[in-house]
């Protein structure tokens, strides 16, 4: 996988909006066959196998507008609801309008983030998705501490 530049204005206005001990905003170019697994091992984060949850595309917006919006510790607001959804939108539809799969460790349930959840780092609170397109995969993910 070849790694997109670190200056994408997309992923550092998200980095600059979510305050987090760890905010992981990345896209590359991907195979054919990349692998939710393949994309976590890239982005640092460990792989789940069958752990995975996966989403749909309007899912992964909502899942990831809760997530720039509110702290996984606290649930105290993290960046403005209209903000954090317009990038949410935006990292989601920065992969095009072609069919891509989605993954993540801590699905919404009923509007909120699932009480329980598979770690995929060594923080206290972590929650993402990972996107694999034709020709890109990434990773939006934040993780926080109690």
């Amino acid at each position: 996988m070849t790694k997109r530049p670190k200056t994408d204005p997309l992923h550092l206005e998200i980095v600059r909006a979510r305050e987090a001990q760890r905010v992981w905003v990345d896209a590359w170019s991907a195979p054919l066959g990349t692998s939710f697994d393949d994309v976590a091992r890239r982005a640092g984060l460990e792989p789940l196998g069958d752990q995975w949850e996966t989403l749909g595309r309007a899912a992964a917006v909502d899942l990831l507008a809760l997530l720039l919006h509110r702290d996984l510790a606290y649930s105290g607001i993290a960046a403005p609801a209209t903000q954090a959804r317009e990038l949410a939108e935006g990292f989601v539809g920065s992969f095009g309008p072609e069919e891509c799969r989605y993954a993540t460790n801590r699905p919404l349930r009923g509007g909120r983030f699932a009480p329980s959840w598979n770690p995929a780092t060594s923080f206290t609170f972590d929650a993402g998705v990972i996107v694999v397109g034709r020709e890109r995969a990434g990773v939006l993910w934040v993780a926080d501490e109690d």
